[in-house]
């Protein structure tokens, strides 16, 4: 028999019998959600104790088992964490921690000490504004045993004559073991949050966040990957540049021991290795990205409010890449911190753009994001790095001379200027002030994520007016302008932090039947 929300009249919900509720809810759960032994709590703390506790029991039993003849497939799941609502109160300010209709949530969790943080906000903020039942049980969804923390690799074999680890051919006895291992399915990471908007009304259980368990470990294996770093060392505040000009800039200001003061602790890039502000730096640590394709480095708190810096090469298509697998860290927001070419003629090289406008020609969202779908400008974010720049230009002439916002246009082609014909018309109808190919992609995908966004972009060249790309000329400019640069994309971020999350967070960010937590 389907369980349904009950209908509760308009009085007190301390007058209702909660002992059956907790049953309802338990048993809709499991009939619907194949969830075991739910238990129920009063308190985010109590629910994310029980959380940790829960998925550390998991991956220890994993641990001791995932070679073992013995052992049973699908031995170890994933938490799962349900709430059940059963009056909705919409009527709250915020953009998030809100539920949009009565009835059941649900979601798996993966690394409950990585989120720990998060997750006790999104808790806290939704049993403040509701009357909910929040319960904590096992899910039907194992944990691939390639999502195990601290696990290595499937495809070192370790034997007693061989010190370290070393790749061994595949052979009969891996193939055996192989085929006792969970790996994942890419079906099981598959979300179209799209389709599932439009039936949200007939869910049974309705989406708790945005992403899964397994889509999460995903995301934050492949973050690793690309990035050479460790999610717990990314931090809320995220520039995106494509130049290692604006790394060695970024570094320079992280090590500065000058930092302390500003409540920064430590920093740390590719490698993994945390160095903290008040110790010197071994020299061979001084550059240890050259080995990863998206290298990050992060300026840390101790709450995670600093500033990390990915270099993620040039084009729209990895900005995509990068940014599909940030979104699963829930970051306060992603600026894109790079150089554009200057389409008006007023503009000189070196001048800076705000992005308040963008056109996609880049084309690398479209089956996610129609193109009918208007991105809009977060005010917040706007206004923090126009802050930025007026410290930097404390004229106001020389402020409204060298800084301006305006419409981005975002291409997937780099040699655009080899078009012109077909270009000119569509730049000349937009009003477009400044072509790259990252800035659109970046807030197409944060719009689609609920992330907010902006892009800080610097006049590189000038190709309608006769100023291109030239050796010489782009090896001045970027030893005129990059730090500058830099310093106002770091300022803006800085700016940002002190902001409440629930006000940097807009509404226009999220949809009418959106996920409750951020």
């Amino acid at each position: 028999m389907a369980t349904e929300p009950l209908s509760i009249p308009e009085r007190s919900l301390s007058s209702f019998d909660w002992p059956s509720f907790h049953a309802r809810t338990r048993l809709h759960f499991q009939e619907h959600e194949c969830v075991q032994d739910m238990v129920f709590f009063d308190t985010a703390d109590q629910v994310v104790s029980a959380l940790k506790e829960l998925y550390q029991r998991q991956v220890t039993q994993a641990r001791q088992t995932i070679f073992s003849d013995q052992r049973s497939v699908g031995s170890h799941s994933y938490p799962y964490l349900g709430i059940y609502v059963p009056v909705c109160d919409s009527s709250g300010l915020q953009s998030y921690d809100l539920f949009s209709h009565p009835g059941f949530y649900g979601t798996t969790i993966t690394q409950p000490v990585l989120y720990e943080g998060y997750l006790h906000q999104q808790l806290t903020l939704l049993m403040q504004s509701h009357k909910i039942l929040v319960g904590i049980g096992t899910s039907a969804r194992h944990i691939p045993d390639s999502f195990l923390p601290s696990i290595p690799a499937m495809d070192f074999i370790a034997s007693a004559e061989t010190k370290p680890k070393t790749l061994m051919p595949a052979s009969d006895a891996w193939m055996d073991t192989s085929m006792r291992v969970n790996l994942p399915s890419l079906y099981g990471l598959d979300q179209n949050w799209e389709d599932t908007a439009k039936d949200w009304d007939t869910l049974p259980t309705k989406p708790l966040g945005l992403f899964s368990a397994p889509r999460i470990d995903y995301s934050l294996a492949r973050l690793q990957h690309y990035c050479g770093t460790s999610a717990d060392q990314f931090q809320n505040f995220i520039l995106l540049t494509n130049y290692s000009h604006y790394v060695d800039s970024f570094l320079a200001y992280a090590r500065d021991p000058e930092r302390l003061k500003q409540g920064y602790t430590s920093w740390s890039g590719p490698m993994g290795r945390w160095h903290r502000l008040d110790r010197s730096i071994p020299s061979e640590y001084v550059d240890e990205g050259r080995t990863f394709q998206m290298p990050a480095y992060h300026l840390q708190k101790s709450d995670r409010q600093g500033i990390t810096l990915i270099n993620i090469g040039v084009g729209p298509s990895n900005m995509k890449t990068i940014t599909d697998h940030l979104a699963v860290l829930r970051s306060h927001c992603w600026i894109m911190l790079g150089h554009c070419g200057g389409l008006h003629h007023t503009q000189r090289l070196g001048d800076l753009v705000i992005a308040n406008a963008y056109m996609r020609e880049d084309r690398v969202l479209d089956e996610e994001l129609p193109l009918n779908v208007p991105i809009p400008p977060v005010y917040d974010v706007q206004h923090a790095l126009y802050q930025a720049g007026a410290r930097f230009f404390p004229d106001q002439d020389q402020l409204h001379r060298s800084l301006r916002s305006g419409t981005v246009l975002t291409t997937a082609n780099r040699n655009w200027e080899l078009r012109i014909k077909s270009f000119s018309p569509l730049i000349h109808r937009s009003r477009a002030i400044a072509i790259d190919m990252e800035s659109a992609t970046l807030a197409a995908n944060a719009f689609r994520f609920s992330i907010p966004y902006g892009a800080l972009l610097c006049v590189s060249d000038r190709p309608l007016h006769g100023d291109l790309k030239m050796p010489q000329s782009a090896q001045n400019f970027y030893k005129d302008r990059v730090h500058e640069h830099m310093l106002m994309g770091i300022t803006a971020m800085e700016i940002l932090s002190t902001y409440c999350p629930l006000a940097l967070h807009s509404r226009k960010l999220r949809g009418f039947q959106a996920a409750p937590f951020r």
